[in-house]
Formats: structure tokens, sequence, C-alpha cells
């Protein structure tokens, strides 16, 4: 099968046929018809998160349809389509597993990560981390939502969002532009929160009902006019903003961390002073997963992706790697 296999650290990704995989004992065999592209996916194939054993074919946010089934699974599944995640095993046993959290479970295995995942024609995965996506969704449409999707839903899910509240998405990149979509769907009142005004049209587009450009003056005294967030969901980079979003926070909010690279300082006197919360959202449950699905074909929340064949993976990483992908990024074998 063909495949986009990241052989170095700080290299292109090869394009290259490697034989195909075979589903073992409780496994299935997927024909690919869409991977999305994740941030992680940049942090592995440059080596910031150089425990990745190499050769490894990586991409986690992966929809297929079932072409084999290895022993002890139903046949019935062949022929469907299903949405792979990034967590593809996890033991079972431990407190987390027990507990319905099993991405927290320290023996898991990452797809892409520790097993091969969807930049390829064909992935093998377990039969009961599949989730099935409603037909609703085209696979294109669905790939981004089984990490992205679900990290940014579950994570609004936690801080609690819904009629009454004002949500603000700051960051409106692959992350928060699905933010943005799932607070409005559930009645929220949305507040988009970018550097400039480059992407203020999306932003509206997308749901949002006002539009904050950190440029134009002080974030906390700008989100405080229109009445202060009861949730933040931070989806930038940028760890120096995370104090003013604190100081444009409503008494009982909540901060959910999604997408912060550095270092954070927060004063503890600001989030006790105020009864803040804070969270961080490490994707979900195969649960979480049919929830997301479930949700935006039911609302018509969808990902705004590029579609890139499989020979380009390296032209649409690089277009991940520089932020200048609109919003998310998805091969198509």
């Amino acid at each position: 099968m063909k495949t986009a296999l990241l052989e170095r650290r700080g290299e292109p990704l090869r394009i290259t046929e490697v034989d195909d995989p075979s589903p073992g004992q409780g496994e299935v065999l997927l024909r690919v018809e869409a991977c999305g592209m994740c941030h992680g996916d940049v942090c592995i194939a440059d080596g910031a998160w150089d425990w990745v054993a190499l050769p490894r074919i990586i991409g986690h946010e992966i929809v297929g349809v079932v072409e084999e089934v290895g022993p002890g699974v139903d046949e019935e599944c062949i022929g469907l389509r299903f949405g792979v995640g990034w967590m593809y095993r996890s033991c079972g046993r431990c407190e987390s597993c027990r507990s319905r959290a099993q991405m927290l479970c320290e023996a898991r295995l990452v797809t892409g990560s520790d097993v091969n995942g969807g930049y390829a024609a064909k992935v093998v995965a377990p039969r009961d981390r599949l989730v099935q996506i409603p037909d609703a969704l085209g696979p294109v449409e669905a790939a981004p939502l089984m990490c992205a999707g679900v990290s940014a839903f579950n994570g609004l899910r936690k801080a609690g969002f819904g009629p009454g509240t004002r949500v603000g998405v700051v960051g409106i990149g692959g992350l928060g532009h699905l933010a943005v979509q799932f607070a409005k769907a559930a009645g929220s009142r949305v507040v988009a929160v970018s550097r400039t005004r480059r992407k203020e049209k999306d932003a509206l587009a997308l749901g949002a009902d006002e539009f904050v450009a950190t440029a134009e003056g002080d974030l906390a005294e700008q989100l405080t006019s229109l009445g202060g967030l009861d949730v933040a969901v931070i989806t930038a980079t940028d760890a120096s903003l995370l104090g003013s979003v604190v100081g444009g926070m409503r008494p009982n909010g909540a901060l959910v961390l999604l997408g912060l690279d550095n270092d954070i300082t927060l004063s503890p006197a600001d989030l006790c002073l105020r009864q803040l919360r804070v969270y961080g959202s490490l994707t979900g449950t195969v649960d979480d997963e049919a929830d997301t699905l479930r949700v935006a074909a039911e609302t018509g929340i969808r990902p705004w992706v590029e579609e890139y064949p499989l020979d380009q993976a390296n032209v649409a990483l690089e277009r991940v790697r520089s932020g200048e992908v609109r919003y998310r990024a998805a091969l198509v074998p």
C-alpha cells in the first residue's frame, strides 16, 4: 500500500509502498478515506516529541471503511464507515480505565505514535475503538472531529456551556474554529478572540457574535466591556495571553486549556478572587467521540478543511506547520 512514512525526525515524509497490514485478534483492516492532520503530527515529524519510535506512519484523525476483520470480530462491520481517533488501546484495568477516562491510561497506545496511523491507504485498528460515522458526515468532514473536534467539545462540556453563558474562544485556528461552532450550537453567546481582524469575517461566519482583536487594546478591558466571559477556551499558543483572559472572566467562570505550547503563569489570587476553574482537555473516550460526531451531524457543525492527496503529504504538513492552513488539512489516499 502507499504511505507517507516518517523515517527521520526533521526530514520530509517519504512517499513509498509498504506491505498491507493484517488485522490481529479483535482488530479490523480499514481502507482509509481521509486522515486529518494535527499539530501533534508536526511535533512528531519535527522531533519535539522524540519518544516516538521511527519509522512510523503518523496520523490519528482517521476515517475509513472496514475491508477485513481479524479473529473474534463479527463480519457484519465489513463495508461500514468508522472513525479511529488518538486513543488506540488502553489497559482496561487501571483507575483511569475503570472510571471511563481511558485516554488517561498510563499504559495507553496512541494512534500514529505508538502504532502506525492514517497517512496511508490502509490501517489496522481495534474493533472496540471504532466509532461509526453518521451518514450526514462525509469522510473529510468527520476526520478532524476525531481529535480536534472531541478535544474542543469535551473541554466545553467540562466547563459548562449553553444558553445564558458567554464563551470566549481565544485563537481562531484548527481547534478554535470548531470550538466556536460547538459553543454556538449549544446556545452560548460566542466571543472570538484573535490577534488582528484578519479572521473576523471567518469567525462571524462560523457563528461568533462578537470579535476581539488583542492588538487593538487591553484584552481584559475589551472582554469586560462585553460583559465578561463565563468560559474561555484557550487554543492560542501564546501563553502571555492567559493573564489577560483571566482579567476578563466573570466570577465562577472556567478556563479550558487546549493549545498552549509554553509554560504558563497564573495568579492564585486572581483565580481565588473570581473563584475560577481551570481544565485541560485531552481528546476523549469512544463515547465522547460518538457524542462529538452526533452533535456535529445534528447541528451542522463542519470543519473547514483543505484536502490533499497522499502524494502531497509534505505540502500539507508544511501548511499545518506554518499556520497557513485554513483551518484543518486532511489527506485523501
